[in-house]
């Protein structure tokens, strides 16, 4: 079988979604698709290539990622000037007359571009439209493929479906007119191969001091993880707060970019919190090790932004195969996945008392730690993205 993943992102990119979908498509083709990906080449502006990667193949590299399939970036051509629509179905196009090159009997499209999948079912290919968060309900080609889903506008596609990334979205599709029998539910996933096997705090953080002299954390420090984006409501404020209120423990801030990171720690400043370590952005092939240093790590969103409402955070995988106890905002969508007491605690979102006295239990408590962070462990290998 031919996989044919569209997704109209920019690359080179080092965000999270695009690394997930370096990852979905790495696990087709463990699972024996054949797959072939479609993107645009985005030119970057000066001083970002060595943070992106190389175009095309070292970008996978950057991420860790196999080169396992083949990259296609249809040319920009001049009508992209008339706006997001018709440069979104110039790519449809342009992506399917790639699809109609190939001679293989059984080909599948899967994307997250609703116009793509309802084009690709207009043309009686085989499509599964893979939703994130509510965007997809606004975006041109979701009525239309919608209506091919429901039987409603007739298809001569073998197969059509909706690949939602947690029951909470699931639902929201089902309420706007998707059936319940066309929706498949998927969590993002984990390559373990890159956990396999642990190092201790204090291993992993002579590691991380060895290669960076500012990062100097001794083996008897009390270390709280985070890693992604520090965007508002992350909830990385909560953390700072954490810190002024706890200067016996030190919090290791892995991620985010510059202006995030400067608002950042000018609150801590007016915080009088000196406790905190902002590593910037981090080649994610190197995650790991920083994961390892810490004692216990952290979720705390604060509320939805973006998709977070209906998020499947890969961070929440990674941090599940560290055997490194975890504290979450409790979110529906992230008690899919963790349950309080059980594989994680859980504390009320927005409340940093709470984020707080979860911390201290944790990192109090030796006993329940390893207890909630062998059975994450456990837990995280039914979400690997081969699974």
């Amino acid at each position: 079988m031919r996989l044919h993943y569209v997704a109209k992102v920019g690359l080179p990119n080092d965000k999270a979604h695009s690394i997930q979908m370096f990852r979905t498509c790495e696990g087709f083709a463990a699972n024996g698709a054949e797959v072939v990906f479609y993107a645009k080449h985005r030119e970057l502006a000066p001083g970002k290539e060595a943070a992106a990667g190389a175009w095309p193949l070292d970008q996978l590299a950057y991420h860790g990622v196999p080169p396992v399939y083949s990259l296609i970036t249809p040319a920009k051509r001049w009508w992209d000037i008339f706006g997001k629509d018709a440069s979104k179905m110039r790519f449809v196009r342009a992506c399917l007359a790639e699809v109609a090159r190939s001679k293989t009997t059984e080909q599948v499209i899967f994307t997250r571009m609703p116009l793509m999948a309802a084009y690709a079912a207009f043309k009686g290919y085989s499509a599964v439209l893979e939703a994130h968060n509510l965007n997809v309900l606004e975006n041109s080609g979701w009525h239309q493929f919608r209506d091919y889903l429901s039987g409603k506008t007739k298809s001569d596609s073998k197969f059509l479906g909706v690949v939602a990334i947690s029951e909470t979205l699931a639902e929201k599709l089902k309420e706007n007119g998707a059936p319940e029998s066309k929706i498949l539910i998927s969590h993002d996933g984990i390559d373990l191969d890159r956990f396999e096997n642990p190092i201790s705090t204090s291993e992993a953080r002579a590691a991380l001091k060895a290669d960076d002299s500012t990062i100097d954390l001794s083996a008897d420090d009390k270390v709280v993880g985070y890693c992604g984006h520090l965007y508002a409501g992350r909830g990385v404020e909560m953390l700072v707060e954490c810190a002024s209120r706890r200067p016996d423990w030190k919090f290791l801030i892995v991620g985010g970019l510059h202006d995030d990171i400067t608002r950042l720690k000018n609150l801590a400043v007016e915080k009088q919190a000196k406790n905190l370590i902002f590593t910037g952005h981090i080649n994610n092939s190197l995650l790991a090790n920083y994961l390892w240093a810490s004692d216990v790590l952290t979720m705390p969103y604060e509320y939805a932004r973006d998709n977070s409402g209906f998020m499947s955070p890969m961070k929440m995988f990674e941090y599940m195969a560290t055997l490194r106890p975890i504290v979450a905002a409790d979110w529906p969508q992230i008690r899919e996945v963790l349950q309080d007491g059980k594989n994680a605690l859980l504390h009320e979102r927005g409340d940093v008392d709470k984020l707080e006295t979860a911390l201290e239990r944790l990192l109090g408590d030796e006993i329940l730690s390893r207890k909630i962070a062998v059975q994450a462990r456990h837990d995280v290998d039914h979400y690997t993205w081969t699974a």
